[in-house]
């Protein structure tokens, strides 16, 4: 299931490279109003920055943990990427306020 927000795009529309994790936005294809790619840690998927901290953000998050909870090196993967997305919420907070 992907949730797509409102003021995002839909699918993405040309294979030109990487496309957003959560709304598949690309670098010709980006978000209305523009979008950026965000530092991830290596090994995850794309992000843009208008996906940062959004409900879809945080459940492709919860899935990973939940794949990653069966691999042999699960606690460390989980910990890696809860502290990433810990951070993008926390920024996301910020800017609201």
């Amino acid at each position: 299931m992907q949730i797509t927000l409102p003021g995002r795009k839909q699918a993405k529309l040309r294979n030109d490279g990487p496309a957003c994790r959560v709304c598949n936005c690309t670098y010709s294809n980006a978000c209305d109003g523009g979008c950026w790619w965000v530092p991830v840690p290596r090994g995850e998927p794309m992000l843009c920055s208008a996906c940062v901290g959004t409900a879809g953000d945080i459940l492709d998050t919860g899935r990973r943990i939940v794949r990653l909870t069966k691999t042999t090196h699960a606690k460390l993967a989980i910990a890696v990427i809860t502290r990433a997305l810990m951070k993008r919420v926390r920024e996301r907070a910020k800017e609201e306020e």
